[in-house]
């Protein structure tokens, strides 16, 4: 349950998807009406699907074995040295981005998102999707 459960891939993957979240990529086109149009019912606020998840999740029960499984992780994390997600990034042959922008920096990227585009009946948001996709992977260097 603590970070070192966490492999280095997902490490290297959740650092984009975290500055983006700081940068507010995913308030673009917020709030909208999708839970209620696709799921039929109003979404859940915040607070219940946070208990929801704890109430679940057995870690979070009091008990003594946890409260020690707890202070190891803790021990274990802080003894552990910080990974270096740059060099197992290259060691994984990732390229490296020059200039690279994040999504609420680039107009290709806020256009299908926003809340006109993104879940209107007419949405261009799945094309520019598997357009961006494909023009990444022709330009992906070969392994």
């Amino acid at each position: 349950y603590g970070a070192n459960y966490v492999p280095k891939r997902g490490k290297s993957s959740g650092k984009c998807g975290l500055e983006d979240y700081r940068r507010g990529a995913f308030e673009v086109g917020a709030p909208n009406d999708v839970v209620r149009t696709v799921g039929g019912s109003e979404p859940e606020d915040f607070e219940t699907i946070t208990r929801r998840y704890i109430a679940a999740t057995p870690i979070t029960r009091r008990s003594l074995k946890n409260k020690v499984q707890v202070l190891i992780d803790l021990m274990k994390m802080m003894l552990t040295r910080t990974p270096d997600i740059e060099a197992y990034e290259l060691s994984q042959g990732h390229p490296l981005l020059r200039d690279s922008k994040y999504g609420v920096e680039y107009e290709p990227w806020l256009t299908p998102h926003s809340s006109e585009n993104a879940y209107s009946l007419n949405s261009t948001f799945n094309e520019w999707h598997t357009q961006t996709r494909n023009m990444v992977l022709a330009t992906a260097p070969l392994q």
